[in-house]
């Protein structure tokens, strides 16, 4: 290494280089359609998933008998708010995010070790509040389908169902995560491990495996624990 310091790289290192970088272009370029494909399959999928999700949690919370009917039905109902309560959720999130990174960038200016100390501050402050209204704000979604609330009139709801218990709240639903967590990572260990050893269908197949996983198990367990959650906390207000 000491031999290549403050000298260019050979001849035989540049031109490696500026092949893998055409192969790399040219990979890109062959697999743009695939990418592009895949890309709004996802999307349909994800609408998809969405109505399956609203309709069974709305058959979840107004009956103790579950039918497809129900969740049809439901689904139908109350779809295009959900998408408009994800838009305004999503819409919070850029405007947070803009916000601070634009007090970031202008305590930069500074070019202080004031500045630096101040944008941490700054970002401690963002994230406790981000997370204070994700915690206060994440039963809008159920409040909107049992209540037949507006957006608003959901978020107000669950703010005040989480008012007085938001510890207890944030804590759960923090176990919950760290569980999950620890589940998925043992399944995509697994996916790796196999897909290392020629046994599963390199990164395309180990992709629709984990999307598959996710749509069909993970994110429907997910509805219905908070779901659950949703009513324990409902029936303990009242």
């Amino acid at each position: 290494l000491s031999a290549f310091q403050g000298s260019a790289l050979p001849d035989d290192l540049n031109v490696t280089n500026a092949a893998l970088e055409e192969r790399s272009q040219f990979l890109a370029m062959e697999l743009l359609p695939y990418t592009s494909t895949l890309s709004v399959l996802s999307l349909i999928v994800s609408f998809f998933a969405l109505f399956a999700y609203v309709g069974l949690a709305g058959a979840f919370l107004s009956s103790s008998r579950f039918t497809f009917r129900d969740a049809r039905v439901h689904g139908t109902r109350f779809f295009w708010k959900s998408v408009a309560l994800i838009i305004i959720a999503l819409l919070f999130i850029f405007i947070l995010v803009i916000g601070f990174a634009l007090l970031a960038f202008l305590l930069s200016l500074m070019n202080s070790t004031l500045g630096g100390i101040i944008a941490l501050f700054l970002g401690l402050v963002f994230l406790c509040i981000a997370v204070w209204l994700g915690v206060a704000c994440q039963f809008s979604f159920f409040a909107l389908i049992r209540g037949e609330h507006d957006v608003f009139s959901a978020l107000r709801a669950s703010y005040r169902l989480v008012r007085g218990r938001w510890w207890n709240v944030f804590g759960t639903t923090l176990l919950f995560y760290l569980c999950l967590t620890l589940c998925l990572s043992v399944l995509l260990g697994l996916v790796l491990a196999l897909n290392a050893s020629g046994l599963a269908l390199l990164s395309g197949g180990s992709f629709v495996v984990l999307t598959l996983v996710q749509n069909l198990f993970i994110s429907p367990f997910m509805v219905l624990f908070f779901c659950s959650f949703y009513k324990a906390l409902v029936q303990r207000k009242n």
